[in-house]
């Protein structure tokens, strides 16, 4: 599953902000709506009121055909009632489903706004993980390079002791001479103390 980007957020975010104001703008609507059907509902009432009186200040001849005319407006005036009735419930069905959208709409722009923080933050902690693994790679590098340092240092020092070992025993073997020659000087000495002693008693 890919991540959502920031541009795709946002794209949602404004379109969902561009119709809940074309909800908002319907919901605004509806009452007028609502009001001019009911106004043309008591309208259409009071005509169909008028037209069903029954004449009494006319002959006889054209009180029938009024009678018959009021008959005809009478069925119009039911079939516009019952027109005027259904976009009545349409309209009132309508309100209630911009409103339920409204509803959702809002709903929906409030987690995209959490979803575009929770972005922001996350974006936030990959730069600050960025900058770190940056630090600790510079780190890396100076301890590298402290390493090679101190290798370098270790092999002069190890030719440094190798040298001192060299000498040392340099230094044993002329100890050694020395020890020797004493001894003989030594050797010498008494055999010359000897004969001196010796041919003084004689």
């Amino acid at each position: 599953m890919e991540p959502i980007t920031t541009a795709t957020v946002l794209a949602g975010y404004y379109t969902f902000k561009e119709l809940a104001n074309v909800v908002g703008e319907i919901k605004s609507a509806s009452p007028k709506i609502a009001d001019n059907a009911k106004s043309l509902w008591n309208k259409v009432s009071r005509k169909g009121a008028n037209a069903s009186a029954k004449p009494t200040e006319f002959g006889d001849g054209i009180a029938s055909g009024l009678a018959e005319d009021s008959a005809v407006d009478g069925v119009a005036v039911a079939d516009l009632q019952n027109q005027v009735r259904a976009s009545l419930e349409v309209t009132n069905a309508l309100a209630e489903q911009s409103e339920r959208f409204a509803d959702f709409v809002e709903a929906t722009r409030r987690h995209f706004e959490a979803t575009e923080k929770q972005n922001r933050k996350l974006i936030e902690r990959l730069d600050m993980d960025e900058l770190a693994i940056k630090t600790l790679e510079k780190q890396n590098d100076l301890l590298a390079k402290r390493v090679e340092s101190d290798s370098a240092l270790i092999k002069g020092l190890e030719s440094y002791n190798l040298r001192l070992v060299k000498d040392v025993e340099v230094e044993r073997a002329r100890v050694n001479r020395l020890n020797s020659i004493c001894i003989a000087i030594g050797v010498v000495a008494v055999a010359g103390l000897a004969m001196a002693v010796r041919l003084s008693l004689q």
